[in-house]
């Protein structure tokens, strides 16, 4: 578990399902063009602020793979790996 702001977050696991999230009200779902936070995310599923966080979900919803940052040659090449394996299922 992640602490996040005094929020217990769920720390995202590849080949699980993640935590639902809503985006609505002060979270997001802004339906006027107005932008919403990545506060939500990044307190519920502990994902990294400021900064790129990939994520890649498979068809039902596992997470295929998390990475906060840059990635290297290395994680880009097992990112594509791992969504090239999700469709050929």
């Amino acid at each position: 578990m992640l602490v996040a702001h005094g929020i217990a977050a769920a720390e995202l696991v590849v080949g699980e399902r993640p935590p639902e999230v809503t985006l609505q009200g002060d979270a997001g779902g802004r339906l006027d063009d107005s932008l919403w936070s990545s506060a939500a995310l990044v307190e519920q599923w502990g994902l990294t602020d400021n900064t790129y966080h990939v994520l890649a979900f498979g068809r039902d919803g596992q997470l295929l793979f998390s990475h906060g940052g840059a990635l290297s040659d290395e994680q880009v090449d097992q990112l594509l790996q791992r969504v090239d394996t999700e469709i050929a299922r």
